[in-house]
């Protein structure tokens, strides 16, 4: 989450996609990946 505070959309997307590969049922994980990949 902080990487997406401090704006680096790029890191944030591969932090989040990460944490997915090791638990796919991370709802907010999902979330914020759709959330960042909506922000142009």
């Amino acid at each position: 989450m902080k990487l997406f505070y401090k704006k680096d959309k790029e890191n944030a997307l591969k932090a989040y996609k990460k944490a997915l590969e090791l638990d796919d049922s991370s709802k907010s994980a999902k979330k914020m990946i759709q959330k960042l990949e909506s922000i142009k």
